[in-house]
């Protein structure tokens, strides 16, 4: 029996509390026969890399010089000649952005389709949605309908869960159902069942089983980012403090942030997280808006 813990920096804090009680480690101590692996895109807490005993930690890199241009290279169709562009555009546009498989190829499909890429991360994964549902795939020549159906289903599930990764498709039907005529304003007229398999085909959900995860953690912090601005737009301010201060949705609310970078914008969420913490006799929290 080999056990494997997938994503323990996803792990709600209430399981993997760094203490000697905590489940993981516990098990762990429990079943040291047992041989385990556990994946985290943090550091492990002491607690449970003592429990481990013996072990071999990896890190994968992200690319570096001499891998970066070969990988860009073979993302690139129309525009292989623009490669040296593309990755001064990389390095002078988003030095931040990390170097990793997944982020890069959203970088060469927008610059593939555009010639040139965005200057901050929340609008390259704009760039990237508008390239997702371009009229040729869609054949609507305003496709936004689509990026609606995905804010809702991330709105009810990620942001309503406080931060869980995962949906099923049943959950995922029902969810669209509930929108089945706004979505046929958008001229879109696709049975709740069939639009979860056009966002599997399009990449954007990977499906195991009943299971659904978006392709990348980070594209759904994005769009619930955009479900939250919109809340905010609109005066609705209850998912909006739900959020703050939330660790799990920490870079979700980095791109919210973003989105609201008018300087009204951050006055008018100052006030309404004052408002919040003034009648429920919180502390006010400075941590969210800065």
């Amino acid at each position: 029996l080999f056990l494997i813990i997938d994503g323990f920096s996803e792990i709600r804090e209430s399981y993997s509390k760094d203490d000697d009680k905590g489940d993981i480690q516990t098990f762990i101590r429990m079943n040291l026969p047992t041989g385990v692996l556990i994946t985290s895109r943090s550091p492990l807490p002491p607690s449970v890399e003592s429990s481990l005993g013996s072990k071999v930690c990896y890190r994968l890199l992200d690319l570096d010089e001499g891998t970066l241009r070969p990988f860009l290279a073979s993302h690139l169709k129309k525009r292989a000649a623009d490669l040296s562009r593309l990755t001064e555009e990389l390095n002078e546009f988003l030095p931040h952005l990390p170097r990793m498989p997944l982020m890069l190829k959203l970088v060469a499909t927008v610059f593939d389709e555009n010639g040139t890429i965005p200057r901050q991360r929340v609008a390259l994964f704009d760039e990237y949605t508008r390239v997702l549902f371009r009229p040729s795939v869609t054949n609507l020549n305003d496709a936004s309908g689509f990026p609606y159906a995905l804010r809702h289903l991330t709105r009810h599930t990620f942001l309503a869960s406080g931060g869980d990764r995962e949906l099923t498709v049943s959950q995922g039907v029902m969810l669209l159902r509930t929108i089945k005529d706004v979505l046929a304003d958008f001229r879109i007229n696709t049975l709740p069942v069939d639009l979860v398999g056009f966002f599997v085909h399009a990449g954007i959900y990977r499906r195991n089983g009943d299971n659904l995860r978006f392709f990348h953690d980070s594209y759904e912090s994005y769009l619930g980012a955009n479900a939250l601005e919109a809340e905010f737009r609109e005066q609705k301010f209850d998912m909006v403090r739900q959020c703050a201060g939330n660790l799990r949705l920490i870079e979700m609310w980095d791109f919210f942030l973003e989105l609201l970078s008018s300087e009204p914008d951050k006055r008018r969420l100052e006030e309404a997280l004052a408002n919040f913490n003034s009648f429920t006799g919180r502390a006010d929290d400075s941590v969210a808006t800065n």
